[in-house]
């Protein structure tokens, strides 16, 4: 019973083990709060617990640079396959990048008009890395941004790349990652030589994040238990907040805008809604757009009425590069963690992340817990604290469920609404009756 127990245990998911983790710190934390003499008489003190955090959190510092730079030169690198599908590339990432910056703006104005984190009382400096030294500085660091947009376009290109690795400077390196990919791309034989280095790299560096990523369920353990067990209320109240928040704006997303533009597009949204369900709640349940790839194409083709040649293009190329969950939650959060710190944005700061959490969530990686990398990037061009994502941590799974279901939609929705474009929507199959 005991091993049969063990095997079974030992064979979960990363899911569950996150979750397991999070609903061991939680009751740890809970549990700390009404017997803390007890817990400090074994000399347990969960206030420690977030050395767990923060070693998850250097980790993941350790590895962005190299991951966001990979991550957009694979995304680049991949489309250039496939010189007959030029004009369905075209118009699939159009749809997409149309679909992402709508979806960037909806998780900014939500945080920023509802204020979501701000006047919220806890631990600030327990969370912050020691190469900070004190919160004014970070307020200061964030005022002495970019203040205008000439500025800011100066900014993005690097002087010494190497230097810009050095110092995290994300802007730069998603600026030449951008010129180095394109270059690539159009350098003919060499180019595809270059192509096999970078690609044969970010296998490399995609495997490492695998390995950082499997610390997470400990690390959000430590985590959760430090949260829950030591700070205030009004913290934990906070991320409530921000998940029912983020969930809405997903819904939002979802069925008011999908459907507003299938109107406009002369397309009944209703049998959309319907016949998405069964894929939907597969990406709810296992956190993964790659999971529900076969079954979305399926569902687009014999329910949704698709073509193949688009239910076949457009739905993988969309668990690549088409992340609106991804979107929402990069502009919301970023402002989230700012209203925490009273960092207050000017213009610039607001443009840079709308540009970045566009980039962000087309050059995602398809591999879990990669969004973490990318927000911790987008914090750090802000100039906020990176050890911030500490807290988002605590939340993410439940996060992490939303956005695959928002992601996997806005493919499907992507691959009816270029089939109607192109006039090739099989309008029975996609009006028809059909089970479910």
């Amino acid at each position: 019973m005991r091993i049969s127990f063990f095997n079974k245990f030992s064979k979960l998911s990363l899911t569950h083990y996150v979750t397991l983790g999070c609903i061991l710190g939680i009751v740890v934390g809970i549990c700390f709060r009404f017997f803390k003499p007890e817990f400090l008489y074994f000399n347990i003190d969960v206030s420690k617990f977030n050395i767990l955090g923060k070693i998850f959190i250097d980790l993941i510092k350790m590895i962005i640079a190299p991951l966001i730079f990979c991550s957009i030169c694979s995304a680049i690198l991949s489309i250039e396959d496939g010189a007959n599908a030029t004009k369905l590339a075209i118009k699939t990432i159009s749809v997409f990048l149309i679909l992402t910056a709508f979806s960037v703006i909806i998780g900014m104005l939500v945080a920023h008009n509802f204020k979501i984190g701000s006047n919220v009382l806890f631990d600030k400096q327990a969370i912050i890395d020691s190469s900070h030294a004190s919160l004014t500085s970070i307020k200061q660091n964030a005022k002495l941004g970019t203040n205008s947009l000439g500025d800011f376009v100066m900014n993005i290109i690097p002087n010494n790349i190497f230097d810009a690795f050095l110092k995290g400077d994300f802007l730069q390196i998603i600026f030449f990652a951008t010129v180095f990919s394109v270059a690539a791309a159009g350098s003919g034989q060499s180019g595809k030589k270059v192509a096999e280095v970078v690609n044969a790299f970010s296998s490399v560096i995609f495997a490492v994040s695998d390995i950082v990523t499997r610390f997470a369920p400990i690390g959000i353990f430590g985590i959760s238990a430090w949260l829950v067990g030591t700070q205030d209320v009004a913290l934990i109240k906070s991320l409530g907040v921000l998940v029912i928040a983020y969930y809405g704006c997903a819904l939002f997303l979802m069925y008011p805008v999908y459907g507003l533009i299938y109107i406009c597009c002369g397309i009944n949204p209703i049998p959309f809604f319907k016949k998405m369900l069964p894929v939907q709640l597969l990406g709810y349940m296992t956190a993964s757009s790659a999971a529900t790839v076969p079954m979305a194409i399926e569902r687009a083709q014999k329910k949704l009425g698709c073509t193949k040649e688009k239910a076949n293009f457009v739905i993988p190329l969309g668990a690549t590069i088409n992340m609106n969950g991804g979107a929402i939650h990069f502009g919301m959060s970023t402002i989230f963690i700012a209203n925490l710190w009273g960092v207050h944005f000017v213009q610039a700061d607001y443009i840079t992340i709308f540009c970045l959490a566009i980039i962000g969530a087309i050059g995602t990686a398809p591999i879990p817990g990669v969004s973490i990398f990318l927000l911790a990037g987008i914090l750090a061009a802000v100039n906020l604290p990176i050890d911030a994502i500490a807290i988002i941590l605590a939340v993410d799974r439940v996060l992490d469920m939303m956005r695959t279901v928002c992601n996997i939609s806005g493919d499907s929705f992507a691959a009816v609404l270029i089939d109607k474009f192109d006039k090739t929507l099989d309008k029975k199959v996609y009006s028809g009756s059909n089970k479910v």
